[in-house]
């Protein structure tokens, strides 16, 4: 394997080697700049049509721009992997663990350790996350943190900044987390200002760049932007066309403009090293919407392993030395900086253990045309899921959701077979040619093996991995790992390539009942620790069968305590008043919590259902989802559009489902023309309508009807909005970034009838969330209704092949 990591490996176990300084060169002084969660795409040198960023471009045209740089692809690992110079798996961590954010052992050798050692004083400012999540004495992000573990106790002279992230919600919210502000062992604020953070940041680098100017430096600039939650500074704020997002970027991208500022003023611009990157890719989640970043032309973001995950911007500047406006596509890793710093800097490397870091001198300063990386490893948590050689890049094949990777498993798709694509040429990932180059798959799948049985993987350990607790695991031990969350609650499809089909498998979630007809189920939410369903109840008897579906039904809910099997808790809503709009039957409810009330919406009927019988949709709100339930004075909050008899909505509307977008209450429904009479599937279509409340008015949409189909499912994904036509016409998925523009994506296999999805949204403060990976749904057979739990699987080819 040409270049491959192992026969590097072997020059970098350094048996008490010493790098050998540059000697044409002069002992500079180091600053990196860690950006967190910024994308590929949200520089302008690095394409971004909205965010202007005139410093950080000034930085890449005066040094050398990398088009393959890679980081880690979450935050915890990537700060582990440049402070150790080691992939996160190698790094030992207290208790001989593996923890889903890298805690490095008090025994591991940072790069501030061996730049001290050099004659270097060293300053970390801004976001550590090296320490763990704190004890939280004053609640979720608070201390005490284990003082071995702060970056005083790491090698660095001086700390400023945050132990921890600063949270992970769009709206600054101290009851759910607080971003706590040290500097060295002093807490400052308990919750600090995330407006305030980076114009902090800046300013303590630039008085430790002052403080140390007479001596070499090492100063770790970690930025806490753009990882939510954002903030800057009034005089940025409104200044993006990206929003506060792109107003975080700009002012970081003043902050650079400054540092270099108080270089030149200090005369030390010549003589210092600047390297800018991210720590991953842009945290892409429909509960952040336009809070993240942008990754284009990459596919994926932060937390997985396509490109979008682990390749960011990485700009490398030293006037007079490093080669400027040169733009390469050659490897380099956060990780090469260790002992990159360590040649420049003339410090000697740890000599008892192995490091997974390069040397980029030589390459750095021109004297060499090529990397000497040509290898990357692509680990979610302790998950190898592909290796990079070259060009080529193989994805091995996994499952939806690993259950392994800990709280980020559902960011992770599934893969069915290996893939291979030249990241070179198709950087995008879009086309799989793993069956044109069978000698390269088969080379990298024995590069894939020795990397697993080296540094191991989720049930593997590795032969190079560091412990230095008590006990350690023997090489090649099943690794133990304890699950992150339930991986069945939420799931990354494809919708955005649209190259999957879905299928489903059904199991009982609720017995039937003698006498039961009907049961139309909701979505299912989760409050507290039980899942929660409402559904029609259709009863056998005299006067109540109208229309041939029953709806003279009422509205029960269900409970289960794992979303398996659920048990019927009783009425929830049921008939009006003998004149009132829903008199003659409730049906197809659905459920919203808004500002901790809950909404359940459901369409009322008036009278047995004939051909000018019109339904209207109507909402119950409650305190509780037990409730009790009280039906709003608005009722009933869409009516049939009577007054067009050619709408498609003039007789019908039902079948409510409702999520939030750009802090709007979106209600998609059904409709039926009166033109059409009461046919059913074959004329159904779906329309929506917007309200700032709840309860109304609501408007219906210009764009209706949005598209045709019999029991339209619809959630949040991604930015946008996905639907499922389950029973009428095309049975596929279809996809609306903007919410009513819907086109055919994913194919659709044994779809579910009158179904209801798991929505995590529903639940969380009305934050969205991506896809479920079930439901439940009305089944009938041999005459007995049921509640089904059904499960969906996204598959690389046609499910129908599968023998189902």
């Amino acid at each position: 394997m040409n270049r491959s990591i192992f026969s590097l490996l072997v020059i970098f176990t350094l048996m008490g080697g010493e790098v050998s300084t540059l000697a044409e060169a002069p002992r500079p002084n180091f600053v990196i700049i860690f950006v967190d969660d910024l994308g590929y795409n949200d520089l302008g040198c690095y394409g971004s049509p909205l965010i202007k960023t005139p410093r950080i471009d000034q930085l890449a045209a005066e040094g050398t721009k990398f088009t393959s740089f890679y980081a880690q692809n979450v935050c915890g690992p990537s700060r582990a992997a440049i402070m150790t110079g080691s992939y996160p798996i190698r790094v030992a961590e207290p208790g001989n663990r593996k923890n889903g954010h890298t805690i490095p052992h008090p025994r591991e050798i940072t790069l501030a350790e061996t730049l001290k050692a050099a004659g270097y004083t060293t300053g970390c400012i801004g976001k550590w996350h090296l320490a763990g999540v704190g004890a939280g004495k004053h609640g979720r992000g608070t201390g005490p943190y284990p003082v071995e573990l702060m970056p005083n106790a790491q090698g660095f002279d001086y700390f400023f900044g945050t132990p921890a992230h600063n949270g992970f919600t769009r709206q600054h919210d101290p009851g759910r987390w607080k971003t706590e502000l040290y500097r060295n062992a002093e807490l400052l604020q308990q919750d600090v200002d995330p407006d305030d953070l980076t114009r902090l940041q800046t300013d303590e680098a630039i008085n430790f760049i002052r403080r140390s100017k007479g001596e070499p430096f090492f100063c770790y600039l970690a930025y806490s932007m753009v990882h939510v939650v954002l903030g800057a500074s009034d005089e940025f704020k409104g200044k993006s066309p990206r929003g506060l997002y792109g107003d975080a970027v700009m002012e970081i991208d003043d902050g650079v403009g400054r540092i270099v500022d108080t270089l030149k003023q200090l005369d030390l611009d010549d003589n210092t090293v600047i390297v800018l990157t991210s720590d991953n890719g842009p945290w892409v989640d429909a509960r952040l919407r336009e809070h993240g970043g942008n990754a284009y032309p990459l596919r994926g973001y932060k937390m997985n392993a396509w490109e979008g995950g682990p390749r960011v911007p990485g700009i490398v500047r030293w006037p007079g030395h490093i080669p400027a406006g040169r733009v390469t596509g050659e490897l380099c890793t956060t990780m090469d900086l260790y002992a990159t710093f360590a040649s420049l800097g003339g410090a000697t490397m740890p000599a008892d253990r192995s490091l997974d870091s390069l040397d980029m001198a030589d390459f750095w300063l021109g004297r060499a045309d090529r990397s000497p990386r040509d290898t990357y490893f692509f680990y979610s948590y302790t998950f190898l899921q592909a290796v990079r050689q070259g060009p080529w890049k193989l994805i091995v094949p996994r499952p939806n959701a690993p259950r392994w990777t800990s709280w980020y498993a559902h960011t992770i798709d599934d893969v069915e077979n290996y893939e291979l694509y030249n990241v070179d040429h198709d950087i995008s990932e879009l086309h799989n040619v793993a069956t044109d180059h069978p000698d390269v798959v088969s080379q990298l799948k024995a590069l894939y093996e020795s990397t697993r049985n080296e540094l191991g993987d989720y049930d593997r350990v590795g032969a190079g991995a560091r412990f230095f607790g008590a006990d350690p695991p023997a090489p090649g031990a099943r690794r133990h790992f304890a699950a992150g969350g339930n991986p069945k609650e939420m799931i990354n499809t494809r919708l955005s390539t649209g190259t999957g089909a879905v299928d489903f498998k059904y199991s009982t979630a609720l017995e039937h009942e003698q006498g039961v007809t009907r049961r139309d189920p909701s979505d299912v939410i989760r409050v507290g620790d039980q899942y929660y369903v409402w559904y029609t109840k259709v009863t056998k008897g005299a006067g109540v069968w109208g229309y041939p579906s029953g709806y003279s039904g009422d509205v029960y809910y269900a409970t289960s305590p794992d979303g398996h099997r659920f048990t019927e808790q009783g009425l929830a809503v049921g008939k009006g008043d003998a004149e009132a709009w829903d008199a003659h039957g409730v049906f197809t409810p659905n459920i919203l919590r808004w500002k901790n009330k809950y909404f359940l919406y459901y369409t009322g009927v008036p009278r047995p259902f004939n051909a000018d019988t019109l339904t209207a949709i109507g909402v119950a709100v409650a305190d509780s989802p037990d409730g009790p339930w009280r039906k709003v004075d608005q009722n009933p909050v869409l009516k049939a559009d009577a007054d067009h008899p050619e709408a498609f909505d003039s007789m019908r509307v039902d079948d409510a489902v409702l999520i939030v977008r750009d802090n709007k209450v979106w209600l998609y429904y059904k409709g039926r023309c009166a033109q059409h009479g009461a046919a059913g599937p074959g004329q159904t279509q779906m329309g929506v309508a917007m309200a700032d409340s709840p309860v109304g008015p609501f408007r219906r949409s210009q764009s209706n009807p949005l598209h045709r189909g019999h029991e339209v499912l619809v959630w949040p994904q991604g930015y946008g909005v996905g639907s499922m036509a389950t029973s009428a016409g095309p049975r596929q998925i279809y996809y609306a970034f903007d919410g009513v523009q819907f086109s055919p994506r994913n194919k659709v296999i044994h779809p579910p009838a009158a179904p209801g999805l798991y929505r995590a949204d529903n639940f969380n403060g009305n934050v969205l969330s991506d896809i479920p990976q079930w439901g439940v749904s009305m089944h009938n057979r041999a005459g007995d209704i049921y509640l089904d739990r059904f499960d969906i699987h996204y598959s690389g080819r046609n499910a129908a092949a599968k023998g189902h």
